[in-house]
């Protein structure tokens, strides 16, 4: 998976206790104990572990998440294993994903006014 495109790239020796924020995109190779909050695009690679809620724009799931995944699209890898909700708009997985938790979509707004 390559590195490029991402704001910011947490590697596979790097483990962080506490919140992450960024308001770009992230790539996370390493651990991470606490929530994830990133505006735009995250990307958990094979390695990377997250224990701990996010909310993201969209989420590429490969390596493992323990916690609830708030994002508007959601794709999980094969090697995905989630262990929590997920709420999404879109949501896809590929054959092999493990996910342990409920599947929430939510319709798209639609942007128009309900009243006549």
């Amino acid at each position: 998976m390559p590195l490029k495109g991402y704001e910011t790239v947490i590697g596979d020796t790097l483990l962080i206790k506490g919140t992450v924020t960024s308001s770009g995109s992230a790539r996370i190779d390493g651990i991470i104990e606490g929530p994830v909050n990133i505006t735009e695009d995250l990307l958990v690679g094979p390695p990377g572990k997250i224990t701990g809620n996010i909310n993201c724009g969209k989420a590429e799931i490969a390596g493992i998440v323990i916690g609830d995944i708030s994002a508007g699209k959601v794709h999980l890898m094969a090697t995905a294993k989630i262990q929590g909700s997920i709420y999404a708009e879109d949501f896809s997985a590929e054959t092999g994903a493990s996910i342990d938790g409920a599947i929430k979509i939510k319709a798209k707004d639609s942007g128009q006014d309900d009243k006549h």
